[in-house]
């Protein structure tokens, strides 16, 4: 896993860097709200600006294959978690870590790519823990990772009644079995 940096110079996880033309160990800064991302300076000024790590000018919808509603929401829920700050509860919870919550991100985008998936929540967790979640007439899918890196997925398929848990490595398979039956309804 290679890292970016966002402009306010959090750390940014971008797993597949390598496959986008990235390479490692470089500086790389993201203006965020518009998913554009290119080599810095130590300024944090960008140098060579690329569309969201696509070195063909694509945009990042097209390189990430969502549809557009979806990585708008992603995006704006992304900046709203990462200006949590402790008490964001009103009971003391700690805010999430700024990795643990583009990590998530970057791994949802990732198993939603090129799904008609509707908008999904992004819900934190008093505990620190990101919940990823959907509820749609068919399936209820939640997955879930703690500020440790412990996964879990949780499966509710409306029709039949059954509920089915994914936990610790076999949780984010279990998210990526799932992803494809979450249909726009």
């Amino acid at each position: 896993m290679y890292k970016a940096y966002l402009l306010s110079t959090q750390e940014m996880f971008v797993p597949d860097v390598p496959q986008r033309g990235l390479a490692p160990n470089v500086h790389y800064v993201s203006e965020p709200g518009t998913g554009f991302i290119g080599s810095a300076g130590r300024d944090n000024v960008i140098k060579r600006p690329m569309q969201w790590a696509d070195n063909s000018g694509a945009s990042s919808r097209a390189w990430l294959n969502l549809p557009e509603d979806v990585e708008a929401s992603l995006v704006k829920q992304q900046e709203g978690l990462l200006k949590l700050e402790r008490g964001w509860d009103g009971y003391g919870a700690p805010p999430l870590a700024p990795d643990l919550i583009v990590g998530v991100v970057a791994e949802v985008r990732t198993v939603l790519r090129d799904l008609d998936c509707p908008i999904p929540d992004l819900c934190p967790g008093g505990d620190g823990s990101l919940q990823v979640e959907w509820h749609t007439g068919t399936v209820e899918l939640c997955y879930n990772v703690s500020p440790g890196g412990t996964r879990y997925t949780w499966v509710h398929e409306r029709n039949s009644g059954k509920v089915y848990e994914y936990f610790a490595s076999a949780a984010l398979s279990g998210f990526k079995l799932w992803a494809p039956r979450l249909v726009r309804g």
